[in-house]
């Protein structure tokens, strides 16, 4: 009963802040003009891009370290965020070499309030990476967004009656939000006493080498949900970027049901795996596959009726309706192929599934390359389907023959 009132919490805080992240938007949105916030959601997928590849790229390399040594965890972490920031500078050269050529269409402002950006995102990081697997740490990282979306408001509406309200102060209010919900975890690990000088009392070895496998999947995921914004924002204008991350966002909740679904079944499928119960195993994968195909359905003809509520950014954003109705139907496929995904990731083929996330970058970054020059947002929609249907058929291609090596192994 503890454990189902956990799950239960989690899933809470989580469509607690789903449903904040799209109020915010909305709100951002009827606030800043369609350029400006085309320009504000190109330096956030910037900025997640750039953090995200700089954490989890120095967590791997963390956690090799670790499997050749198991020395004090904070030691680490210290060489960890040496790391990180060198990959920093390197990264801010490139991306200031960008700005001259004019390659960026920002102002030095937005460009510097990005670098602080990036850097709150690399302390969080780290203090994630410290307390991994730790008794009540982890959550303090759990609810990270819960609390940046919730000062976000306020910080939001702060500006809006003492200062004035534009592109680069909503910037500014996520570095100030993401910074306080670090500041907050850092307060409360204190009263755990966990960041101190003294051991850690856990398995270090096996706890960062059981993380490894899912570095590499986890960069693809992210750098895959960010590519149409960042690949409009270069080969189209922030019209078309505002456009389509207001498709984007309105599809998210889509999103977070498959990343529910997957944390619900992938512990079932390791478990029938390990156990080597291959009809248990297809038994379940084809009955949670056709669920969720008959609740897609459901979805996408929902989707259809509730379009209208894309005015609520605005009324010049309906006009990117079928942006947001394609965008649906790849994440409902995403949805059904869900538990292909999980197989794949809980069945020691963790490096097929990570095969098929890079094959959804190329194939999207091919496509989009010529669907974004000739159809804008709904180019990029249209990429972003393509490329997920492609994927489908492969994780199903793959579990296929998971299914026949395993037959033929018993």
């Amino acid at each position: 009963m503890h454990l189902k009132r956990i799950i239960g919490l989690s899933i809470i805080y989580k469509y607690t802040a789903v449903l904040l992240a799209l109020l915010f938007s909305i709100l951002v949105g009827r606030t800043l003009s369609v350029s400006d916030f085309g320009k504000y959601n190109l330096a956030i997928s910037i900025v997640t891009v750039l953090g995200s590849i700089l954490s989890l790229g120095t967590e791997h390399w963390l956690i090799k370290e670790v499997s050749k040594n198991s020395e004090n965890i904070f030691i680490l972490i210290k060489k960890a965020l040496l790391l990180r920031f060198t990959a920093l500078f390197v990264a801010l050269l490139f991306s200031a070499l960008a700005f001259i050529l004019g390659l960026a269409n920002f102002e030095l402002l937005t460009f510097l309030i990005m670098v602080f950006c990036v850097l709150a995102m690399l302390t969080a990081g780290s203090l994630a990476q410290a307390t991994r697997g730790l008794e009540k740490a982890d959550k303090a990282f759990q609810y990270h967004d819960l609390y940046r979306l919730i000062f976000s408001f306020v910080f939001f509406y702060l500006f809006f009656f003492l200062f004035s309200i534009s592109f680069e102060s909503i910037l500014f209010i996520f570095f100030l939000s993401t910074l306080i919900g670090v500041i907050f975890n850092v307060t409360y690990l204190k009263k755990l006493n966990l960041v101190t000088s003294k051991l850690v009392s856990f398995d270090i070895k096996n706890t960062f080498l059981a993380a490894l496998p899912f570095c590499g999947i986890s960069i693809l995921a992210i750098v895959n949900n960010n590519l149409d914004v960042l690949m409009l924002g270069f080969l189209s204008d922030t019209s078309q970027v505002a456009g389509y991350s207001v498709g984007a966002k309105a599809s998210l909740i889509v999103n977070s049901v498959t990343l529910l679904v997957v944390s619900i079944l992938a512990p079932r499928f390791s478990r029938y795996f390990c156990n080597n119960e291959a009809e248990k195993l297809k038994q379940e994968l084809f009955i949670s596959t056709v669920i969720l195909f008959f609740f897609g359905l459901i979805i996408i003809i929902a989707a259809y009726f509730l379009s209208p509520l894309l005015a609520l950014w605005g009324e010049e954003y309906f006009l990117y309706k079928n942006t947001f109705l394609i965008l649906v139907v790849a994440q409902v496929i995403m949805f059904v192929g869900a538990p292909l995904s999980a197989l794949l990731t809980m069945t020691n083929k963790e490096k097929l599934e990570r095969n098929c996330l890079f094959l959804m970058l190329a194939t999207n970054v091919l496509l989009g390359y010529f669907l974004i020059h000739m159809y804008g947002a709904l180019g990029a929609s249209l990429s972003t389907l393509i490329s997920i249907i492609f994927v489908f058929m492969v994780r199903l291609i793959s579990c296929r023959y998971l299914f026949m090596e395993k037959n033929r192994t018993h």
